[in-house]
């Protein structure tokens, strides 16, 4: 089992070292063709970029680090795995989740047409008005004798 926690531990951390290398190295390409590409072809390329370092990102907190935690846990028998697997377990389930909005978030058309989709409500309970100018009785005063 240590073997196993040893080896997984490492090619998660070699994954995610080689996703920090590859992004770094498309940033520096992407800026070094900057002059070839038109002012709005370069901002979107350079939004694919931050959607991707972001779901890099969240691969890496969500996927490895609790992955490389738990399998320090067991390697070096610190710690109480069964509490901390009611941590792990529902970071490791959380990861598409956290992709989908990553990419909402970032990416400009889907965020403003979220925010649209989740403001609507907002803005017709507050932009609420009266239909008529007629006073409004609610309950007709009565005189008890």
């Amino acid at each position: 089992m240590v073997i196993y926690a040893i080896v997984a531990t490492t090619q998660v951390c070699m994954a995610s070292l080689a996703a920090a290398f590859a992004g770094f190295k498309i940033f520096r390409l992407l800026h070094e063709k900057k002059v070839n590409f038109s002012a709005k072809t370069y901002e979107l390329h350079r939004q694919l970029m931050r959607s991707l370092c972001a779901q890099a990102f969240i691969h890496f907190s969500l996927l490895a680090i609790p992955t490389v935690t738990a399998f320090a846990m067991i390697i070096y028998s610190f710690g109480n795995l069964r509490v901390a697997s009611l941590t792990i377990m529902p970071l490791l389930s959380m990861h598409s989740a956290a992709l989908g909005l990553t990419t909402i978030i970032v990416t400009k058309p889907y965020r403003n047409a979220a925010k649209a989709i989740v403001l609507r409500p907002l803005k017709r309970c507050f932009n609420a008005k009266r239909r008529s100018n007629a006073p409004v009785t609610v309950f007709q005063h009565t005189v008890l004798n």
